[in-house]
């Protein structure tokens, strides 16, 4: 399994990604936040930090299928989720974009951690 503690994972996440939301918006001149925004982050962490159990499904596999299978799947749940919360709020203009952009940042670092974890495995193996 590739994060064991995946409920520890989606609350770090969470904390992290809220906190350096604050900060952005901070130094941009905006000083609230609404409730409706801070769920919907913590339902995008719940959705990318919970969709770590596809990689489950694809142990036999190589780790770039299941990385490129679980981008796909992750990225379409995401933009339906996005989609269905135009029903109780506006979207913004860049709604999409920005998602795609700030989502596709995330799971490049994770995917970099993730290959940097497994070549280490294989040194340690080795050795």
């Amino acid at each position: 399994m590739i994060v064991k503690r995946k409920w520890s994972a989606i609350c770090e996440l969470f904390t992290l990604i809220t906190l350096i939301s604050c900060l952005i918006n901070v130094i941009q001149g905006f000083t609230t936040d609404t409730y409706f925004h801070q769920i919907v982050r913590f339902v995008l962490c719940f959705i990318g930090v919970g969709s770590l159990f596809i990689f489950d499904w694809f142990k036999d596999h190589s780790s770039y299928i299941a990385m490129a299978i679980h981008y796909l799947a992750t990225m379409t749940v995401v933009f339906i989720f996005v989609w269905l919360t135009k029903f109780l709020e506006p979207l913004a203009t860049h709604a999409f974009r920005d998602v795609f952009m700030n989502f596709t940042a995330v799971y490049i670092a994770f995917v970099l951690f993730l290959e940097i974890k497994i070549r280490l495995a294989k040194k340690k193996k080795s050795v």
